[in-house]
């Protein structure tokens, strides 16, 4: 009887906790497509979770003690590299092997160098533009791979001269579970809402100013989803308006079906020009109207006028948002075509189908 073939996932934390999305949305949601296939899927999560140093309390640390930070993280990453290797006695030759971006955050390569010891089968994957953050350990991975799976066509481009056996597959919403409300939330005032874990949090305040503007003139909410943060991290804005939220799993679909606009500010900087726009592919599932900065992939997925606005300014960020909380009828009709977008070109299932198509030939 032949051996059933086995993936072993190397991904960046558990699901559950926030700090690793990628794991969730690149790894771990396939798990019940692949054992539809008879394929046997194993999770292999860091421990502790790779941005464990992002944590409210750790974040407090690196500013009052700040050696304490240190001899933690260092811990921390001393921990990491025991439980990987540890992890790496179950990798047989045979076994295909996808690596969730890097192992550390840090310069430390020999992790890498010992997995694709012990495998002919090395995918990698990443989701960002790390190859701007450390390019010599990044260039080695891809160096030690026979496959590299991206999110955009700009990382491709950033991988390729390393390594041209690379694939596009952007990072899937499960249409299935994140849909429209199927009635209008009880909010008496609109809400502008923004999901993503803390650390891109700057972007969101770079467009501070617009917000004070509006506040002024219309009334609105603005509620921001992520791991744990306060509302008095944002001075600038109008504590009226604020409302924050702390990210849990199970609460994510109500979470963006209590918006009504869903933003993604951005800089123009080389680490944004390699985002895949996932925030605005979980808004669009929702049935909701999107403004977005024209950076990156964002490009590619908003149609201006259509399914949502691009706002390369200020003024036009001011302009399209109080378009769209002035016009229920304009946020409607773009939401349903955002949700069409969705269902068509980055659901689950398609992207699990290229995805199937890249580990066979690995």
């Amino acid at each position: 009887m032949a051996e059933r073939r086995r993936i072993l996932f190397f991904v960046e934390g558990e699901p559950r906790h926030g700090l690793s999305p990628a794991s969730r949305l690149r790894a771990y949601q396939y798990a019940p497509l692949f054992a539809a296939e008879g394929i046997d899927c194993q999770y292999l999560p860091s421990h502790p979770p790779k941005y464990f140093h992002s944590v409210y309390w750790l974040n407090w640390l690196r500013h009052d003690a700040r050696w304490i930070y240190r001899v933690i993280v260092l811990c921390g990453w001393i921990f990491m590299c025991v439980t990987r290797l540890w992890q790496m006695r179950r990798v047989r030759p045979q076994d295909i092997v996808l690596l969730q971006r890097d192992f550390l955050p840090n310069s430390w390569s020999f992790l890498e160098r010992r997995l694709a010891q012990r495998t002919r089968h090395l995918v990698f994957d990443l989701d960002d533009a790390i190859l701007e953050q450390n390019p010599r350990k990044i260039r080695m991975i891809l160096g030690y791979a026979q496959r590299v799976i991206v999110s955009t066509p700009y990382l491709a481009d950033q991988v390729a001269p390393s390594n041209p056996n690379v694939a596009v597959i952007p990072t899937p919403v499960d249409t299935d579970s994140i849909k429209p409300a199927l009635q209008t939330h009880a909010s008496a005032e609109p809400v502008i809402g923004w999901i993503g874990t803390s650390g891109n949090l700057a972007y969101l305040k770079s467009i501070e100013d617009v917000f004070r503007k509006m506040a002024a003139k219309s009334p609105f909410r603005l509620r921001i989803v992520s791991n744990r943060i306060y509302a008095s991290e944002y001075p600038q804005l109008p504590p009226e308006i604020m409302e924050t939220v702390e990210w849990r799993l199970e609460d994510e679909t109500a979470r963006l079906q209590g918006f009504d606009i869903g933003i993604m500010p951005l800089d123009a900087g080389p680490w944004c020009l390699g985002k895949a726009g996932f925030k605005l592919l979980q808004y669009m599932a929702a049935g909701l109207p999107v403004v977005a900065s024209p950076v990156g992939f964002n490009r590619e997925l908003v149609r201006h006028g259509v399914n949502g606005f691009l706002a390369d300014s200020a003024e036009e960020w001011e302009r399209y948002l109080t378009q769209l909380l002035n016009d229920r009828d304009l946020r409607r009709r773009m939401g349903q075509q955002g949700r069409q977008l969705v269902e068509k070109e980055f659901s689950l299932r398609p992207m699990f189908a290229k995805l199937l198509g890249v580990i066979d030939s690995a």
